[in-house]
């Protein structure tokens, strides 16, 4: 008997921790959700929606409050946490905008295109509006020393540094980009900075270089070694002749991707130095390599069809290495 009750007891132990387990369990994944307000929703939609999902329990008693406190125009757009909160503390929530931050993430060789589509597709901000303040020529270029030897007509393309960021979607734009750039800000360190100081380089030319390097070459040893041949063909009055600077502008300004003859700054092959900006926004190995180039015989270089990188020390062997290695 003595035998059965134990075992009895033992069962009852194991219930009740598995029981725990999945109370826990299932406590951590309703803490995981969210309840979402869409952008042009309009106060019934979000009404509908939090009865539907059990945050209210009548609809009419939520609206009618909304409408008593004059906010059914003060609803945001965004991801909310709203477990265990009253009505009222719902309705605070929602029209004070403390929704939860969405992940994204820029990827090195990112433009600034690509960035605004990214926060468009996350319901954050339009590309359109995006596009127009990271291309205006005076956008926080008081607030921040590394951008203050952009040409005046300079945007922000090259400074939003690839990496995650939480973005609370009801933040303006200008919180957005200060938030990316201050992250730039902190990964451009002393070591970079100094290194560009002796170089007698521009921050905005360390930026344009590495944004080149992202688009052309993979490796940090390749990058060193393509960072020393157009920084060597940049000083001796060269063209550098780089495709992406050149596919940068044609991509959206002229349809024809094999016309070298296109006049624009960013065509390396007709305009000798550095193209008129950034092309992309490189990562943190592609100013390294920028601002530390490796010296060599090299004046030429090109991508095999295979991704690897050749070199070349005269337009003879260049032109050889371009028949064998390019299909």
């Amino acid at each position: 008997m003595a035998k059965s009750i134990r075992i009895i007891l033992i069962l009852f132990v194991i219930v009740a921790v598995l029981a725990a387990i999945f109370e826990l369990s299932a406590g951590q994944q309703k803490k995981e959700q969210y309840f979402l307000i869409n952008r042009g929703q309009n106060l019934l939609q979000v009404a509908n929606n939090l009865k539907a999902q059990g945050y209210i329990k009548s609809k009419i008693s939520f609206c009618f409050q909304v409408l008593k406190e004059q906010k059914q125009n003060k609803i945001l757009a965004g991801q909310y946490n709203l477990d265990n909160l009253s009505q009222e503390e719902i309705i605070k929530k929602i029209t004070t905008g403390q929704s939860l931050p969405v992940l994204i993430t820029i990827i090195p060789g990112n433009t600034i295109k690509d960035i605004g589509n990214l926060l468009e597709r996350n319901g954050i901000i339009s590309r359109q509006k995006f596009l127009e303040f990271a291309n205006a020529s005076n956008s926080l270029a008081g607030e921040f020393l590394f951008l203050k030897d952009r040409p005046v007509e300079a945007g922000l393309e090259g400074y939003f540094y690839p990496d995650t960021y939480q973005i609370v979607k009801n933040n303006d734009i200008n919180q957005i980009a200060k938030q990316i750039l201050n992250n730039f800000d902190q990964k451009l360190d002393f070591k970079i900075r100094q290194q560009a100081k002796e170089k007698n380089r521009s921050i905005f030319e360390i930026v344009t270089m590495a944004s080149i390097l992202e688009k052309e070459v993979k490796s940090l040893e390749d990058k060193k070694i393509v960072a020393g041949i157009l920084w060597k063909r940049s000083d001796n009055k060269l063209p550098l002749e780089v495709d992406a600077t050149l596919l940068y502008f044609q991509t959206t300004n002229h349809p024809n991707l094999d016309d070298k003859s296109v006049d624009s700054l960013y065509n390396t092959y007709k305009y000798s130095g550095l193209p008129k900006g950034p092309i992309c926004n490189p990562s943190i190995e592609s100013l390294q390599a920028a601002t530390n180039p490796k010296d060599s015989p090299y004046w030429f270089y090109l991508t095999a069809d295979d991704g690897k990188t050749i070199y070349s020390k005269t337009l003879g062997e260049h032109l050889k290495n371009k028949a064998k290695y390019i299909k």
